[in-house]
């Protein structure tokens, strides 16, 4: 659609002023926390947890969106240098493993390719920039729920696929608990699919273990000792967005906000995935008719 050039403009001139300036300093391979320019007045170090903070505020998404940048930044910096040749192989300390590789980089690649489940990978946000990384991640937390819940659905046999509404489905929420596994938006047989060029969106409980695992085989590796900070960060926003988005409290609002309910205002969420030489699917359009009706009949 397009939007009018005044609004588009005085949009992103909020957004960028908005922005904290010492995230500014990511860009030029300063750490969040240290510079001896800028003193912020955003002193929080630790990410939010849930349910002791039932929102995220603006700080916090920014230094969320700055972590991932520079963490981004660093390791296409090491990958650079390897190509290079000014980086050189250490198969002791780990700084770089005789495959070209790095555990620095390998970080990048789980966390570029976390599934925010509406339709955009964090790597893909994160290049667009501080307002497209915060607007990936309040999308997540905004809408990703209700893809939670439909795969709940779909796990527990309560999901109709668009066509006769399910009885139990109708009454009331899943009482089920959420697991990682609905995080899932892969399709079956995914694996097959993939190769060095083609990975499908990961889950994000999936890259939070990564992520981890990364940390605890490789803890005195150089270049993870220098984003330290950002990659903490950034697991423990993560972590907050699957306890928040598992939760019986969302699990419940979700579930009203996907079916229509008219108690709600956010509205329901349909993923489509046509676009340009991409039409509906038969499925999509299914889907779409049926929240059409719903929307007319509330």
């Amino acid at each position: 659609k397009c939007v009018h050039p005044t609004v588009c403009s005085t949009y992103y001139l909020f957004i960028f002023a908005t922005t904290p300036v010492l995230n500014e300093y990511s860009s030029w391979g300063t750490t969040t926390t240290d510079s001896k320019y800028v003193q912020s007045s955003f002193n929080r170090t630790q990410a939010p947890v849930w349910p002791a903070d039932k929102h995220i505020s603006l700080e916090e998404a920014f230094h969320f969106a700055a972590c991932a940048k520079r963490i981004g930044k660093m390791a296409s910096l090491q990958k650079r240098m390897y190509e290079s040749g000014m980086a050189t192989i250490d198969a002791e300390s780990g700084t770089m493993r005789t495959n070209g590789g790095s555990p620095l980089l390998g970080v990048w690649k789980a966390m570029g390719c976390c599934d925010g489940m509406c339709g955009s990978a964090m790597g893909m946000a994160v290049r667009g920039g501080f307002d497209v990384t915060v607007a990936w991640l309040c999308t997540t937390l905004t809408y990703g729920g209700q893809t939670v819940v439909e795969a709940l659905e779909h796990r527990i046999g309560a999901s109709s696929n668009g066509s006769a509404v399910d009885a139990a489905r109708a009454l009331s929420a899943p009482k089920e608990p959420v697991i990682a596994a609905d995080f899932d938006t892969r399709p079956p047989g995914y694996a097959d699919q993939e190769s060095d060029s083609v990975v499908h969106p990961k889950p994000i409980p999936e890259v939070v273990e990564t992520l981890k695992e990364i940390l605890d085989q490789h803890k005195d590796d150089a270049g993870l000792q220098q984003v330290k900070h950002e990659i903490a960060f950034c697991i423990g926003t993560l972590e907050y967005v699957v306890a928040r988005l598992s939760s019986a409290q969302q699990v419940e609002s979700n579930w009203r906000s996907k079916h229509m309910d008219p108690n709600t205002g956010i509205g329901s969420f349909l993923n489509l995935h046509c676009g340009h030489n991409n039409a509906f699917s038969e499925d999509e359009r299914k889907e779409l008719q049926s929240l059409l009706q719903k929307a007319m009949s509330a």
